[in-house]
């Protein structure tokens, strides 16, 4: 049996993290998206510029997640969120 750690603080990422437990329900406005695609663009490029190699793998999860926005925003504009992945990257 695995014991959780009673340290890690599960309220805070739960609250990070609110907004992306209802993306099935609820759809995305383009201005939210743009917000986003800036968002991972910036940790991307801020990663590029990284001297430490260990975190630089996590500069590709950033720009997946950008092109995954742009996508969907793509798709939304043309009224077919549902469709996002069938737009290119």
């Amino acid at each position: 049996m695995v014991r959780r750690d009673a340290t890690i603080p599960t309220r805070d990422v739960a609250k990070a993290y609110r907004d992306d437990w209802h993306t099935l329900d609820h759809r995305p406005t383009e201005s939210q998206l743009r917000r986003e695609i800036a968002y991972y663009e910036g940790l991307a490029a801020q990663l590029r510029r990284s001297m430490d190699p260990s975190e630089r793998w996590k500069q590709h999860l950033y720009k997946d997640h950008a092109s995954h926005r742009r996508k969907l925003l793509a798709a939304l504009r043309d009224g077919r969120p549902e469709a996002w992945v069938e737009y290119p990257g």
